[in-house]
Parts: structure tokens; sequence; C-alpha cells
């Protein structure tokens, strides 16, 4: 058993399949050490270097590092939905008439998760499938893990017992890598990724086998509740874009982006009213 498992492991750290077509970014390792230099000094991750440059702390050469501004301190929760109603009314009459009559918008916050891994793993599973398709998948593999679905559960099976759900070979690929990265601490809670910027997030993210852009925004957008994510990419999004605007053929993600500017700071709302508008809300 444990042969076939180090096989197992060996077998996903060489996969090199990643979802849509992008440029590979360097992991960033989060909560983690380096082993101790020659000089017997311990090098620090690229994270707590980071968290360093942020509280504005003097480094370790006696040189003050100047605070980089934040994104994660605000978080999507009643108050600022009623923000985000407000200025989206405001700036766009097309939005706001649509909000006056979309009675279940506040449904956005009920949609937060706690839980990263499993967060992670469902947007894998959504990705390219219809939402009831989907749904189905994704329940078969909550069943086949029950109460012990986790990190380790998923690296405790073999590819054909994660595929007996309905996953394709490559996804299931890709939530064994995934568990990979959460075992082994380069991933960890919501918290802790709570704790990254929009930026950081994303490039840490993205930077993990089969979580691309999109699959990234959902989860900023769901699990942790940032408030300014734009999905240019998603399919819905880009058809309510075109239905409520009235352009005569699909926006580009450029386009969408133009359109949607002046929703900041809280395009995550505007996104979910298109979903709306597309009659396609999604996760």
């Amino acid at each position: 058993m444990a042969g076939r498992r180090a096989t197992r492991l060996a077998s996903l750290q060489g996969h090199q399949a990643i979802e849509g077509t992008r440029e590979t970014k360097p992991r960033a390792v989060k909560c983690a050490r380096t082993p101790k230099s020659s000089a017997g000094k311990t090098q620090t991750t690229s994270a707590k270097a980071s968290r360093t440059a942020r509280s504005g702390k003097v480094n370790s050469e006696n040189v003050k590092v100047e605070p980089v501004p934040r994104l994660r301190s605000r978080c999507l929760n009643e108050e600022e939905l009623q923000k985000a109603i407000a200025h989206l009314s405001t700036t766009c009459p097309k939005l706001a008439a649509v909000i006056a009559t979309h009675d279940t918008i506040h449904q956005i916050l009920a949609k937060r998760s706690n839980d990263a891994f499993g967060a992670l793993t469902k947007a894998i599973v959504y990705q390219q499938l219809a939402g009831k398709a989907a749904a189905t998948i994704h329940g078969r593999l909550l069943s086949l893990g029950g109460d012990d679905f986790s990190p380790q559960w998923v690296l405790d099976q073999d590819l054909e017992t994660l595929r007996s759900a309905g996953l394709s070979e490559r996804k299931a690929t890709y939530i064994q890598d995934l568990a990979l990265n959460f075992k082994d601490g380069k991933l960890g809670c919501s918290e802790e990724l709570g704790e990254l910027s929009d930026e950081e997030l994303f490039n840490l993210l993205t930077a993990v086998k089969g979580v691309g852009p999109w699959t990234t925004h959902m989860f900023m957008m769901f699990t942790l509740g940032r408030p300014d994510v734009l999905p240019t990419v998603d399919l819905g999004i880009r058809k309510g874009v075109m239905k409520l605007f009235g352009l005569p053929s699909l926006p580009t993600p450029k386009k969408v982006e133009e359109i949607a500017e002046p929703w900041r700071p809280f395009r995550s709302v505007g996104s979910y009213v298109m979903w709306h508008v597309a009659n396609t809300v999604t996760c």
C-alpha cells in the first residue's frame, strides 16, 4: 500500500496539465520554512517576507520596509452588500432596474464557505460543466468520502475510485494534486488564505494544477467573500452583459472589464447580478 501511494504521489508531482492556457507562476509557500543555510540562519518564506513588508517592520539588515497597501480587510457582509447595492444603482441605471427586482441578491452572502479545500474541489468539478451535471458529480464525490472527505482521504484513493463519481481523469488528477498542496502546507485554511491580498491570492492559487483564473475567482467571491472580483472569462457574466447592455454579440473579456469599471469596488455583486440576468447563477 505504501509503495502504491508513493508511486501515485510521484505521478501527481510529474503531471503537467493545467486549467486553460496560462503562464506558469512560481508557487508561493505559506507557513513553511526552508532548511537552515550554511551560516546557520533559517531562511524565511516569501509569505513571511510579505507579512514583514506589510507590517512596516525592520528586517534583518535593519532597513525599514514600507508597508504594502492591503486589499484583504474588506469582506462582503450585509453592511457591505447594502453599500454595493447603493453604489451600483447610482452608477448604472440598467443595473438599478435589475437590482430593484432581484429579490435573491442576498443569496450571494449565503454561499460563503469556510472549507477552503472543499470549495476549491467543488470549483474544479464545476469547470466547463452545466450546473446540474456538475452538482451530480460533486454529490457523488462527497458521498464516496462521507465524513472522511478531506485532503488525506483523496490522497488515499486511486484515480479509478475518484473517477467512479463521474470525474474525468484530468479532473481527478487535479483534485489529487490540490489535496497534496493542502497536506504539504502549501495551501492553508480559509482564515490563512484570507490574510492574503487579492493579487497574492490569485498568484498562489493559479500556481496549482487545475486551478486557473475562473476557479480562483469563484473561490475569492464565494469562499472568502471578496467584494471586488470580476470573472471576465465567465460565459454567464458575458451573456448577462450582452443582454443587459444590448450588445450584438458576446463581449470579449476586455470589453466586460471596460463596462464593469464603474462597478468598482463592488464588481463581485455586479457579477452576481449578471448571472441573474443571464439566468445562469452558478456555484
